[in-house]
């Protein structure tokens, strides 16, 4: 191995150790970073034995229940831990 070729592996060598630490550095940072949720009251309407629920494009939420049906309910925010169904509406 020449003098050169010796020097562009060197420099080889020294850029992945940076790009490593680098890298590592970025996933212990997304390690310590903190989820926070919390629970809210959803008045005007009952659900009973819900097993999947989404918000659509359109911005209903949808709610399939353990019989088979699937609804969709207008939700409308009162407070910041309350929120109200103004409409139903059922597609299954």
């Amino acid at each position: 191995m020449n003098r050169g070729q010796f020097s562009i592996m060197k420099v080889t060598i020294e850029y992945l150790r940076h790009y490593f630490l680098i890298v590592l550095t970025l996933i212990l940072v997304q390690a310590k970073a903190q989820v926070n949720f919390s629970s809210a009251g959803l008045s005007g309407v009952s659900i009973t034995n819900p097993t999947s629920l989404d918000f659509g494009p359109d911005g209903r939420l949808y709610v399939a229940v353990q019989t088979g049906e699937i609804y969709a309910y207008t939700v409308q925010r009162q407070s910041s831990s309350s929120y109200q169904v103004t409409a139903t509406e059922t597609i299954l």
